[in-house]
């Protein structure tokens, strides 16, 4: 039962999403493409309005946090530029930039698998507890001999 459990454990964490790392230590970053605007990049690459998010490892993810804004250069996997407040206002006033900005949130999926050490933790310690607890109930429960004190 435990090494199917661990078996079923290993593929869902294997199966998570690219924006989730699967067996990883330390940050992971990931970009989400919102739209396309009318902005180059310092080497004239094309540019997409995009939100940035970070999650923290230890073989499995344990946080998950939103980063912002970001500009992502299309077509170059991982590369993006940071924008500031005051500089995403200037484009915003020249219009080159979306007035209001597209509104992003971290997707329900991402949340639940940002944090997916913690209930994959419970589940470890609910899979070795129950059968501990069990055998402290039967050994609680089993009836001890009488004490046959008439023979001295």
């Amino acid at each position: 039962m435990r090494a199917l459990f661990f078996a079923v454990s290993i593929f869902l964490a294997l199966g998570a999403t690219p924006a989730q790392a699967a067996f990883t230590f330390g940050a992971e970053e990931s970009l989400h493409a919102l739209v396309d605007v009318a902005v180059v990049g310092e080497n004239g690459e094309a540019l997409a309005l995009g939100y940035k998010t970070s999650t923290q490892n230890f073989l499995l993810p344990y946080s998950i946090s939103d980063d912002g804004y970001v500009l992502i250069v299309k077509g170059e996997k991982g590369k993006y530029y940071d924008i500031g407040d005051e500089q995403l206002a200037n484009w915003q006033a020249s219009g080159l930039m979306p007035d209001p900005l597209p509104p992003y949130e971290i997707a329900f999926v991402d949340r639940i698998l940002g944090y997916a050490l913690w209930p994959t933790l419970a589940v470890i310690a609910l899979v070795y507890l129950i059968p501990l607890l069990r055998k402290r109930k039967a050994a609680v429960a089993t009836p001890t001999p009488p004490v046959d004190k008439t023979t001295t």
